[in-house]
């Protein structure tokens, strides 16, 4: 059981690594540059703090305030459904949620809980190792005279939706000894609660909005929750013979048609 974690300084270090030089401030105007050249000075006192906030379940609140801003994908840009939201968190929050989220993906990995069939931000995994078990699926079907029947889904903002409720309750569910509890699941629900959000464009920012569902996105943390949160799908699917590999919120469910009465 996952109820209690301890950071080092190493943990530190390697979190700062893994942020990006280019990124953008967060609410607290630390860029995240700040950090990796100061890594081996602040790696004490973060480590330090971090262990004192997980052991009592605490988030600050300026950690719980995020500028969102609108990344245009395509289309014509006066559509706003044809922009990507991308949230700015400060910088020693993600620190600490990227070391969270390596701990619970662990967790997930040492006692087989995440599904076989999740290709996305998992370790080892990508789009081309999803598309090359779908394609060898496919052709034993097609080499043994029989159909395949694909299907492609794509829930719209799933990100955005996700029930916090619902996801402590998810987390903490994983049987009574490989649940996600104690201290560990308190800090995510107190990440989780009273968040609230402000859209940046250039130097403008809109008026405060609390954010009432969904993980975090571009937060260190908000993939591994998403995962846990659609986790049984695959295996809800696979129990009514139903193949399926899933690339965080994009799903591709096919199944092969031995009779005329399956189409």
């Amino acid at each position: 059981m996952l109820d209690s974690i301890t950071i080092s300084e190493t943990d530190v270090i390697r979190s700062i690594d893994k942020l990006r030089s280019n990124s953008s401030c967060g609410p607290d105007l630390h860029p995240p540059m700040l950090f990796k050249r100061l890594k081996f000075c602040l790696s004490r006192p973060l480590a330090l703090m971090y262990n004192q906030l997980i052991s009592v379940g605490v988030v600050p609140d300026e950690w719980l305030t995020a500028h969102v801003t609108p990344v245009f994908k395509k289309g014509r840009s006066g559509v706003i459904s044809n922009y990507r939201p991308i949230s700015l968190t400060c910088v020693p929050s993600k620190i600490l949620e990227t070391i969270i989220a390596n701990r619970i993906l662990d967790h997930l990995y040492f006692n087989g809980i995440l599904c076989d069939a999740q290709h996305g931000f998992v370790k080892r995994r990508s789009t081309c190792t999803n598309l090359l078990e779908s394609l060898s699926d496919w052709t034993l079907c097609i080499q043994t005279c029989h159909q395949v029947a694909i299907v492609y889904v794509d829930f719209s903002k799933a990100f955005d939706v996700v029930s916090h409720n619902k996801l402590t309750l998810r987390l903490h569910s994983y049987g009574v000894r490989n649940g996600v509890r104690g201290a560990v699941l308190l800090w995510i629900k107190n990440f989780l609660s009273n968040r609230t959000q402000q859209t940046r464009v250039d130097a403008t920012l809109s008026d405060v909005v609390s954010l009432v569902s969904g993980v975090v996105q571009g937060s260190g943390i908000g993939s591994v929750l998403f995962l846990t949160y659609i986790n049984e799908l695959a295996s809800i699917l696979e129990s009514f013979g139903v193949h399926v590999k899933l690339f965080a919120d994009d799903v591709k469910l096919y199944l092969q048609i031995t009779n005329s009465s399956l189409i």
